[in-house]
Order: structure tokens, then C-alpha cells, then sequence
């Protein structure tokens, strides 16, 4: 059934998401120097899954899901790595608390003038819904509202070549969202419909300098299809951040932090398949 329009969000031009005919790669950047200067890279991550109970709400034609997201499956995992004369500094450790449906954290980094130099922080959550019966047979859609207040910050500095050497810099810091509704049964897992929500992405290879800080701001992530009786969905939601710089060759410098931490954060109010 479609939802009233005096009390849920209709999905519109304005809407800072909307879906699209096929699903995007979520995850890390390429990375153009990644495998082509070497050097010595220092690793650490972490995967988990949470369990917990069943699912919220199912009534009147609608499934809500909404804090502390019962039922959910928590797959969050961090990446970190520098080289050369680069250095990160991980100032709010990634975290996901289901009380309130809120993710945070902080990282920075810099690259500094020296022959080479990288470091980059990458941080992510998926989570993943219990199973749900077909609210309704026909045209639907599932819509996520979320809310954000963070600062991102990228700085680049490209020195010129110095008797035909080459340098190169490159910075970059990138928050995303993105949800992906998939027919679980029985189509073992065809795709619904997905939104994707990029509240910043921003990167320099030539020398420049970007700066966002953002009051808290909340907007709608729409995924449309058709919904088939008898069958059962799943929601799977993303979030992703990054921050990278990298230097090569005298001279150049690169910097990007992303705040996500403190009175900052990413909150996931509510994620309503109707």
C-alpha cells in the first residue's frame, strides 16, 4: 500500500538519493598509486558479526526498523596503512551504538615533502536486517532516514618537477551511505532496489585545498521496485569513510581528516519498507 503523504517522506527531485538501475561498488577508492611505488605498508583490521533479536515492527502493510535495530547483523571493519614519511592519527575509533543507531569516527592524515609518503584510514559497517515477509503485493519502496554533523577537511600541495623529476600528490576524504533491499526468497538474493547516500567526496591531484563543516542535517534514502507475495526481503545498510594522501617526489605535500567523532556523528533513525 502507499504510504500517506501527510506523514511519511515521498521521494522527490530534491531527495539527496535516489535509486538507480543498478547497484555501485561500495567499498575503498582505487588508489592510482596503490602497487606501483612499493614500500613497506603496515596493516591492521577487524571484522565481526553481532547477532541479536527479532525483528521490530509488522503491521498495516509496513515493516519499520528503527533503534536499538534488533535482529540486525553488525559487520563493521577498519583499515589502516602508511609508508615512507607519511603518518595517520586515529582520533575516534570506529563505532556503531545500537541504542541510538549512531556511527562514529575520526581519522586524519599527511604526506609530507619527502621523495615518497601515503597513509590512509578507511572505515566501514554493514548491516544487515532479519528477513520480512512482503509488506503488500505490487510497487513499493523501502526509505531510510538518516542524519549527519561532521567536518572534512583535504589539503594539496604539487610541487613542480625539478630537472625532469616527476612528483605526484594525491588527497581525498569521502563519507558515504547506501542501502540495498534484496529478495531473499525465493530468489536467493536478487536485488530490490538501492539508494546511496555521498554526504562528501572530495579529491585533489593537482594543488588544492576543500573544507566542509556540516550542522546536523537529515535526509531520505529511497529504494523503489516491486514487491512479490510470498516472498521475503532483507535490508542491508552501509556506511563508509575515508581519508587518504600520498606524495611522490621532493616537494609536494597532501593532508585530509574526516571528524565524524564528539559531538558529530552519523545517525540512522529509521529504515521503513512500505
Amino acid at each position: 500500500m502507499q504510504p500517506n503523504k501527510a506523514t511519511v517522506p515521498q521521494p522527490n527531485d530534491h531527495a539527496r538519493s535516489r535509486h538507480a538501475s543498478s547497484p555501485r561498488s561500495f567499498g575503498r577508492s582505487s588508489r592510482r598509486l596503490r602497487g606501483l611505488l612499493g614500500g613497506s605498508v603496515g596493516l591492521s583490521a577487524f571484522a565481526a558479526v553481532l547477532l541479536f533479536a527479532a525483528p521490530l515492527t509488522l503491521a498495516h502493510g509496513t515493516v519499520t526498523f528503527a533503534a536499538p535495530f534488533n535482529g540486525f547483523h553488525q559487520s563493521p571493519s577498519t583499515y589502516t596503512s602508511s609508508s615512507g614519511c607519511a603518518s595517520l592519527q586515529l582520533t575516534t575509533a570506529p563505532t556503531w551504538t545500537s541504542t541510538n543507531g549512531t556511527y562514529q569516527v575520526a581519522n586524519s592524515v599527511r604526506a609530507g615533502k619527502c621523495s615518497y609518503g601515503f597513509a590512509e584510514a578507511y572505515s566501514s559497517i554493514s548491516l544487515t536486517s532479519p528477513k520480512f515477509s512482503t509488506p503488500y503485493a505490487g510497487y513499493g519502496y523501502v526509505y531510510a532516514t538518516i542524519s549527519s554533523a561532521f567536518s572534512a577537511r583535504a589539503v594539496l600541495h604539487l610541487a613542480p618537477p625539478v630537472n625532469g623529476s616527476y612528483t605526484y600528490a594525491y588527497s581525498e576524504v569521502a563519507l558515504t551511505a547506501a542501502i540495498y533491499i534484496y529478495d531473499v526468497s525465493p530468489n536467493n538474493g536478487s536485488l530490490f532496489g538501492y539508494a546511496t547516500d555521498t554526504m562528501v567526496s572530495q579529491y585533489f591531484d593537482t594543488t588544492g585545498s576543500f573544507a566542509l563543516t556540516t550542522g546536523w542535517v537529515t535526509s531520505y534514502m529511497y529504494a523503489d521496485g516491486t514487491f512479490v507475495a510470498g516472498h521475503h526481503y532483507q535490508v542491508q545498510f552501509d556506511i563508509s569513510a575515508t581519508v587518504y594522501a600520498s606524495t611522490y617526489g621532493v616537494g609536494s605535500s597532501a593532508s585530509a581528516s574526516l571528524n565524524l567523532g564528539g559531538t558529530n556523528g552519523l545517525v540512522v533513525s529509521s529504515i521503513v519498507a512500505t
